[in-house]
């Protein structure tokens, strides 16, 4: 149910910004350090991408806390995020359910 979960979450964002296609994909976190690409795409975690097109990058948010250490235009740019995210509740969009469904194989 949690592959079902994360799965139908990045169908409701793609649904979302209109995206058909992704240039690519990263994994980060203690998922992205110990996950080989092929797994998470094996049990259809991931939306369909060639394995070269995902990197898998550890703990993201310290490297970017560093880089917005020695970087002013990276500590404008961790500045400016807040109001570039945007949230998306899950559990009351209308598609969620029919991305969780299918993404579970009842649909």
């Amino acid at each position: 149910m949690g592959k079902g979960a994360i799965s139908a979450g990045i169908e409701v964002r793609l649904q979302e910004t209109g995206l058909k296609n992704l240039d690519g994909i990263f994994l980060a976190g203690a998922f992205g350090n110990n996950v080989r690409v092929k797994s998470p795409k094996g049990i259809g975690l991931l939306p369909r991408i060639r394995d070269d097109r995902i990197t898998t990058v550890g703990n993201a948010a310290d490297t970017e806390a560093i880089m917005s250490l020695l970087s002013k235009k990276d500590l404008e740019t961790a500045f400016e995020l807040p109001e570039r995210i945007e949230h998306i509740e899950l559990s009351v969009h209308n598609g969620f359910q029919r991305f969780f469904g299918r993404s579970i194989g009842l649909g």
